[in-house]
């Protein structure tokens, strides 16, 4: 059975498993996930304490904290930018160089989604090359392979730009079961 995308929900899951950040991502223009759930944020239960931080929601339940942010998969006509920061609606399938270029005025911090897994919207090197200056980290993502996230690895530290784990995961009770860690330039895996 399905159940609620509540932020009481995602709270208690992401607290009971540990998460100190999560970012609800919304795809493409008309979705708009994160304010959604915080339409939800007076219905917490009062042994939880929130906080309206814009893009960020804070919950606690002390000791425990749990950051939650804003994010959107954006999908441009050269593949999917990961923003981060704001909730500002792009336009899909426009220039990922105008996509960029709007979303650094903003303040937004952008991401290579997925960059090597073409048919998951990952951008490749060249696109990425040519756009550089505008990302700000490379996403290894417990979701693809192996494979494709020793490529974003290593290319990461050639380009020498930070990486971002991401466990991409798509319903509330698989937050934290699918995760990356990175330390010292090797990454693991967890399923």
């Amino acid at each position: 059975q399905r159940k609620p995308r509540t932020l009481e929900y995602i709270t208690k899951i992401a607290l009971e498993r540990g998460l100190g950040i999560l970012g609800i991502t919304s795809h493409g223009q008309s979705d708009n996930r994160f304010s959604k759930l915080k339409e939800t944020m007076t219905a917490l239960p009062k042994k939880y304490g929130v906080s309206d931080l814009g893009s960020v929601i804070e919950v606690y339940d002390l000791p425990r904290k749990l950051f939650i942010v804003n994010s959107r998969t954006v999908p441009t006509k050269q593949g999917d930018v990961l923003l981060v920061g704001k909730d500002f609606s792009f336009r899909d399938n426009t220039d990922i160089t105008d996509t960029l270029k709007r979303a650094r005025d903003l303040g937004m911090i952008a991401i290579a989604e997925h960059m090597f897994v073409k048919k998951a919207g990952g951008i490749g090197k060249k696109v990425f090359e040519e756009n550089a200056e505008y990302f700000d980290a490379i996403e290894i993502n417990a979701q693809a392979s192996l494979k494709y996230n020793h490529l974003a690895v290593m290319y990461a530290v050639e380009v020498k730009k930070p990486l971002i784990a991401n466990s991409d995961s798509h319903m509330p009770g698989d937050l934290g079961k699918n995760y990356t860690e990175y330390d010292d330039g090797h990454f693991t895996m967890y399923r």
